[in-house]
């Protein structure tokens, strides 16, 4: 089976118009063609789709979690379309010949299909329909470790057919430069560094539900368990008040500066680039997380809904 490019230019990914390098409003495409790369490291035959003489796969390297490219997602400041109605006529057509089959690859991040606020799953079966794609043509690839469970779960929840697969796949391994994955859980090396803290937690300006998270650190004691900043706090804050009560109290250690004062200076104004890195660790018992809410993400008018708790589920249940 052949391995098909819209060109064999080494830095040009596949729809390479929806990447940072195109004219468009969202990236939903990873630019630098880091599958191809991969491809010619391996050795790989490549073929340019000028080329189509025998069936082949055809990578379409989605950039974030499924939400971002599948559709789903109704805000401003957001991609509202699926990534399979962003693909050129060309390759659909292709598609539908069944001379290619469409790989979305989304191996890079692990997030859910299918929220309380989404539906990926239901969204691609849709835009398959809607665009006349025939069943097989397209395959998932995704690094959440359930993820063909899940879509099998879905399946027979809502009694449809299946048109798509779905499949785990792991990107991790080049996190760490060698592309390989660690031969043990990277949290035991923090374990063993006697100077490694438990969390770290940096806030720079005010939010009311980072407010209420800093106050809590504070009042159950863990605060100097971790590296934590505070930059901003403002007091009487309606909406912190709804979350953790009275918290005037906050004073006693907050503000609390890691990069800079900002009585004196912006602490963004200290370094020229900020990178913000999430990092979840599983294991096969339990998954442990902070559940705040992104303040980029949709905003709840009524604050009860933020959840800053701290919870430990048993995986069965995720």
């Amino acid at each position: 089976m052949k391995i098909y490019f819209d060109t064999l230019k080494k830095d040009e990914s596949n729809q390479n118009h929806l990447t940072s390098n195109g004219n468009n409003d969202y990236w939903l495409i990873a630019p630098g063609a880091p599958i191809k790369k991969k491809c010619i490291e391996m050795k790989l035959d490549l073929s340019e789709l000028t080329d189509v003489n025998e069936t082949g796969i055809y990578f379409v390297d989605v950039r974030n979690d499924p939400q971002w490219w599948a559709g789903v997602l109704t805000n401003d400041g957001v991609p509202h379309t699926h990534i399979l109605h962003c693909l050129t006529e060309e390759i659909r057509k292709l598609a539908k010949e069944k001379k290619i089959r469409i790989v979305i690859n989304a191996d890079r991040e692990g997030g859910p299909m299918v929220t309380q606020h989404w539906d990926c799953f239901l969204t691609t079966h849709t835009a398959m329909v809607e665009l006349g794609l025939p069943k097989d043509s397209v395959l998932i690839l995704q690094g959440n470790k359930k993820v063909e469970h899940q879509y099998r779960r879905w399946l027979k929840a809502k009694g449809v057919d299946r048109l798509y697969d779905v499949m785990y796949s792991n990107h991790f391994g080049n996190i760490f430069g060698d592309d390989k994955l660690p031969t043990a859980p990277v949290i035991k090396y923090a374990m063993a560094n006697p100077a490694s803290k438990d969390y770290n937690s940096l806030n720079r300006v005010y939010r009311p539900q980072r407010g209420a998270h800093l106050y809590r650190l504070m009042k159950d004691g863990v605060l100097d368990k971790g590296i934590v900043s505070g930059n901003e706090i403002i007091l009487r804050n309606v909406e912190t008040e709804m979350l953790v009560g009275d918290y005037s109290d906050i004073d006693k250690e907050f503000p609390r500066f890691i990069d800079g004062d900002w009585s004196k200076i912006n602490a963004a104004n200290n370094t020229m680039l900020t990178f913000i890195r999430i990092v979840c660790f599983q294991s096969l018992q339990k998954l442990c997380f902070w559940k705040t809410l992104h303040s980029s993400r949709k905003r709840y008018s009524n604050p009860s809904q933020w959840d800053i708790h701290s919870y430990c589920l048993p995986a069965k249940e995720l």
